[in-house]
Protein backbone atom coordinates (compact mmCIF):
# COMPACT_ATOMS: atom_id res chain seq x y z
CA UNK A 1 0.00 0.00 0.00
CA UNK A 2 1.88 3.03 -1.08
CA UNK A 3 0.91 6.39 -0.08
CA UNK A 4 -0.86 9.71 -2.78
CA UNK A 5 2.06 11.03 -4.44
CA UNK A 6 4.20 7.08 -5.29
CA UNK A 7 0.43 5.79 -6.29
CA UNK A 8 0.07 8.04 -8.93
CA UNK A 9 3.22 7.26 -10.64
CA UNK A 10 1.90 3.60 -10.60
CA UNK A 11 1.92 3.22 -14.58
CA UNK A 12 2.65 -0.08 -17.09
CA UNK A 13 6.12 -0.04 -16.86
CA UNK A 14 6.70 -0.33 -20.86
CA UNK A 15 4.03 1.99 -21.56
CA UNK A 16 5.15 4.92 -23.77
CA UNK A 17 2.89 7.80 -22.21
CA UNK A 18 1.95 10.88 -24.02
CA UNK A 19 -0.26 14.25 -24.47
CA UNK A 20 -1.90 14.14 -20.75
CA UNK A 21 -0.80 10.92 -19.45
CA UNK A 22 2.66 12.18 -19.42
CA UNK A 23 2.43 15.39 -18.07
CA UNK A 24 0.32 13.88 -15.21
CA UNK A 25 3.26 11.50 -14.62
CA UNK A 26 5.63 14.40 -14.52
CA UNK A 27 3.70 16.32 -12.29
CA UNK A 28 3.06 13.22 -9.91
CA UNK A 29 7.18 12.68 -10.15
CA UNK A 30 8.26 16.12 -9.26
CA UNK A 31 5.84 16.61 -6.67
CA UNK A 32 7.16 13.70 -4.83
CA UNK A 33 10.63 14.76 -4.95
CA UNK A 34 9.69 18.21 -4.01
CA UNK A 35 8.10 16.59 -0.83
CA UNK A 36 9.51 13.47 0.12
CA UNK A 37 13.61 14.22 -1.10
CA UNK A 38 13.62 18.32 -0.70
CA UNK A 39 11.56 18.88 2.23
CA UNK A 40 12.30 15.56 3.73
CA UNK A 41 8.70 14.53 4.68
CA UNK A 42 8.60 10.55 5.24
CA UNK A 43 6.21 8.46 3.15
CA UNK A 44 5.44 5.58 4.76
CA UNK A 45 4.36 2.38 3.26
CA UNK A 46 3.03 -1.24 4.47
CA UNK A 47 4.76 -4.47 2.40
CA UNK A 48 2.50 -7.41 2.82
CA UNK A 49 4.31 -10.28 3.19
CA UNK A 50 2.56 -13.80 2.21
CA UNK A 51 3.70 -16.96 3.40
CA UNK A 52 2.56 -20.37 1.75
CA UNK A 53 0.35 -20.90 4.66
CA UNK A 54 -1.68 -18.51 3.80
CA UNK A 55 -0.34 -15.96 6.52
CA UNK A 56 0.42 -12.51 6.20
CA UNK A 57 2.99 -10.08 7.68
CA UNK A 58 2.22 -6.50 7.36
CA UNK A 59 5.79 -4.01 7.58
CA UNK A 60 6.40 -0.76 7.02
CA UNK A 61 8.31 0.89 4.39
CA UNK A 62 9.84 3.78 2.86
CA UNK A 63 8.41 4.81 -0.27
CA UNK A 64 10.28 7.80 -1.00
CA UNK A 65 12.24 4.29 -2.35
CA UNK A 66 11.33 4.25 -6.28
CA UNK A 67 12.05 0.73 -6.83
CA UNK A 68 8.29 0.20 -4.61
CA UNK A 69 6.72 1.91 -7.01
CA UNK A 70 8.58 0.04 -9.98
CA UNK A 71 7.33 -3.38 -7.81
CA UNK A 72 3.89 -2.07 -7.41
CA UNK A 73 3.65 -1.29 -11.35
CA UNK A 74 4.82 -4.33 -12.73
CA UNK A 75 3.30 -6.62 -10.17
CA UNK A 76 -0.55 -4.82 -12.08
CA UNK A 77 0.91 -5.55 -15.44
CA UNK A 78 2.22 -8.58 -15.74
CA UNK A 79 3.98 -9.41 -12.41
CA UNK A 80 7.32 -8.44 -11.24
CA UNK A 81 10.09 -10.17 -12.68
CA UNK A 82 7.84 -13.54 -13.44
CA UNK A 83 10.64 -15.05 -15.14
CA UNK A 84 13.29 -15.06 -12.76
CA UNK A 85 10.66 -15.66 -10.20
CA UNK A 86 9.53 -19.00 -11.54
CA UNK A 87 12.63 -20.28 -11.63
CA UNK A 88 14.20 -19.22 -8.73
CA UNK A 89 11.23 -21.18 -6.68
CA UNK A 90 11.75 -24.28 -8.60
CA UNK A 91 15.56 -24.14 -7.59
CA UNK A 92 15.03 -22.93 -3.85
CA UNK A 93 14.14 -26.19 -2.68
CA UNK A 94 17.35 -27.62 -3.30
CA UNK A 95 19.19 -24.72 -1.44
CA UNK A 96 20.25 -24.05 1.81
CA UNK A 97 22.54 -21.40 1.07
CA UNK A 98 21.30 -18.61 -1.19
CA UNK A 99 23.80 -15.60 -2.46
CA UNK A 100 21.55 -12.85 -3.47
CA UNK A 101 23.80 -10.29 -4.84
CA UNK A 102 22.38 -6.84 -5.99
CA UNK A 103 19.53 -7.59 -3.40
CA UNK A 104 17.95 -4.09 -3.74
CA UNK A 105 15.35 -4.15 -1.53
CA UNK A 106 14.75 -7.71 -1.29
CA UNK A 107 12.19 -8.96 -3.57
CA UNK A 108 14.30 -12.31 -4.39
CA UNK A 109 15.52 -12.30 -0.73
CA UNK A 110 11.99 -12.14 0.45
CA UNK A 111 10.58 -14.58 -2.20
CA UNK A 112 13.17 -17.68 -0.74
CA UNK A 113 12.05 -17.11 2.36
CA UNK A 114 8.13 -17.66 1.67
CA UNK A 115 9.25 -20.63 -0.50
CA UNK A 116 7.77 -23.17 1.53
CA UNK A 117 10.41 -25.57 0.73
CA UNK A 118 13.02 -23.35 1.33
CA UNK A 119 14.90 -24.29 4.67
CA UNK A 120 18.36 -22.41 4.08
CA UNK A 121 20.33 -19.17 4.75
CA UNK A 122 19.86 -15.94 2.66
CA UNK A 123 22.59 -13.56 2.11
CA UNK A 124 21.51 -10.06 0.96
CA UNK A 125 24.57 -8.32 -0.52
CA UNK A 126 23.71 -4.20 -1.43
CA UNK A 127 26.23 -1.57 -1.44
CA UNK A 128 23.81 0.80 -1.49
CA UNK A 129 23.13 2.64 2.34
CA UNK A 130 19.38 3.56 1.68
CA UNK A 131 18.73 -0.07 0.80
CA UNK A 132 20.94 -1.20 3.24
CA UNK A 133 18.38 0.37 5.52
CA UNK A 134 15.19 -0.92 3.88
CA UNK A 135 16.54 -4.98 3.72
CA UNK A 136 17.53 -4.54 7.85
CA UNK A 137 14.33 -2.83 8.61
CA UNK A 138 12.42 -5.55 6.75
CA UNK A 139 14.29 -8.27 8.06
CA UNK A 140 13.94 -6.91 11.64
CA UNK A 141 10.30 -5.83 11.16
CA UNK A 142 9.43 -9.94 10.48
CA UNK A 143 11.80 -11.39 12.38
CA UNK A 144 13.15 -13.28 9.58
CA UNK A 145 17.24 -14.37 11.43
CA UNK A 146 18.01 -16.59 8.39
CA UNK A 147 18.74 -13.46 6.21
CA UNK A 148 21.72 -11.71 6.63
CA UNK A 149 22.24 -8.27 5.09
CA UNK A 150 25.75 -8.23 3.90
CA UNK A 151 26.42 -4.02 3.31
CA UNK A 152 28.56 -4.00 0.83
CA UNK A 153 28.93 -4.99 -3.20
CA UNK A 154 30.95 -7.80 -4.25
CA UNK A 155 33.95 -7.32 -7.55
CA UNK A 156 37.44 -8.44 -8.02
CA UNK A 157 38.98 -6.55 -5.22
CA UNK A 158 38.70 -5.09 -1.77
CA UNK A 159 37.87 -1.59 -1.58
CA UNK A 160 35.81 1.21 -2.65
CA UNK A 161 33.35 1.86 -5.75
CA UNK A 162 32.16 5.20 -6.89
CA UNK A 163 28.69 5.94 -7.64
CA UNK A 164 27.54 8.58 -9.67
CA UNK A 165 24.35 10.22 -9.39
CA UNK A 166 22.85 13.85 -10.90
CA UNK A 167 23.69 15.55 -7.39
CA UNK A 168 27.07 14.10 -6.28
CA UNK A 169 29.45 11.03 -6.21
CA UNK A 170 29.56 8.54 -3.21
CA UNK A 171 31.83 5.66 -2.64
CA UNK A 172 30.63 2.26 -1.78
CA UNK A 173 32.19 -0.31 -0.57
CA UNK A 174 33.11 -3.88 -2.32
CA UNK A 175 34.66 -6.83 -1.02
CA UNK A 176 35.31 -10.58 -3.00
CA UNK A 177 33.57 -13.39 -2.50
CA UNK A 178 36.64 -15.44 -2.03
CA UNK A 179 37.73 -13.56 0.99
CA UNK A 180 34.58 -13.68 2.90
CA UNK A 181 33.26 -16.15 5.84
CA UNK A 182 30.33 -17.35 4.08
CA UNK A 183 29.13 -20.90 3.90
CA UNK A 184 29.66 -22.54 0.12
CA UNK A 185 26.72 -21.20 -1.65
CA UNK A 186 24.14 -23.65 -4.04
CA UNK A 187 22.84 -20.59 -5.52
CA UNK A 188 23.62 -17.46 -6.38
CA UNK A 189 21.49 -14.77 -8.06
CA UNK A 190 23.32 -11.42 -9.52
CA UNK A 191 21.45 -8.69 -10.57
CA UNK A 192 24.21 -5.89 -10.97
CA UNK A 193 23.98 -4.82 -14.52
CA UNK A 194 27.41 -4.56 -16.02
CA UNK A 195 29.46 -5.75 -12.66
CA UNK A 196 28.75 -9.48 -13.62
CA UNK A 197 32.34 -10.16 -14.63
CA UNK A 198 33.87 -8.21 -11.78
CA UNK A 199 31.92 -10.33 -9.36
CA UNK A 200 32.58 -13.21 -11.22
CA UNK A 201 36.76 -12.78 -11.04
CA UNK A 202 36.54 -12.10 -7.85
CA UNK A 203 34.30 -15.31 -6.74
CA UNK A 204 36.28 -17.82 -8.85
CA UNK A 205 37.47 -19.77 -6.29
CA UNK A 206 34.27 -19.98 -4.69
CA UNK A 207 32.64 -21.49 -7.53
CA UNK A 208 35.42 -23.72 -8.63
CA UNK A 209 35.46 -25.33 -5.42
CA UNK A 210 31.57 -25.86 -5.07
CA UNK A 211 29.95 -25.14 -8.49
CA UNK A 212 26.73 -23.39 -7.34
CA UNK A 213 23.94 -22.51 -9.58
CA UNK A 214 24.32 -18.99 -10.82
CA UNK A 215 21.09 -17.15 -11.98
CA UNK A 216 21.81 -13.63 -14.31
CA UNK A 217 18.93 -11.11 -13.28
CA UNK A 218 20.14 -8.71 -15.98
CA UNK A 219 23.26 -9.78 -17.91
CA UNK A 220 23.13 -8.91 -21.78
CA UNK A 221 24.33 -12.06 -24.09
CA UNK A 222 25.89 -9.65 -26.68
CA UNK A 223 27.67 -7.35 -24.45
CA UNK A 224 31.42 -7.36 -24.50
CA UNK A 225 31.88 -9.08 -21.06
CA UNK A 226 29.38 -11.78 -22.06
CA UNK A 227 31.75 -13.98 -24.04
CA UNK A 228 34.23 -13.45 -21.12
CA UNK A 229 31.97 -14.81 -18.84
CA UNK A 230 31.15 -17.63 -20.59
CA UNK A 231 34.25 -19.29 -21.28
CA UNK A 232 34.40 -18.83 -17.56
CA UNK A 233 31.76 -20.84 -16.73
CA UNK A 234 32.35 -23.15 -19.16
CA UNK A 235 35.37 -23.88 -17.99
CA UNK A 236 34.62 -25.03 -14.93
CA UNK A 237 32.01 -27.49 -16.37
CA UNK A 238 28.76 -25.67 -17.03
CA UNK A 239 25.75 -25.79 -18.90
CA UNK A 240 23.76 -22.62 -19.91
CA UNK A 241 19.97 -22.15 -20.06
CA UNK A 242 19.04 -19.21 -21.67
Amino acid sequence: RLPLLARLQVAHPDAELRGLQFAFDRAARCAHRVVHSIFGQPAPAALEIAFADRSTLGISVDARMPHYVEFVSRSLHGGYRPLETLLLDAMLPQTRVFLDVGAQWGYFTWLALTNPGFKGQVYSFEQTPALVGELERIRDGGRFNDVHVMPYGLADYDGAAAQDSSRSRTSLSVKRLDDLDVPPPDLIRIGTPGLERAMLEGASATIRAHLPAIMFGSLNPLSEDAPILFDLLRDNGYQFHL
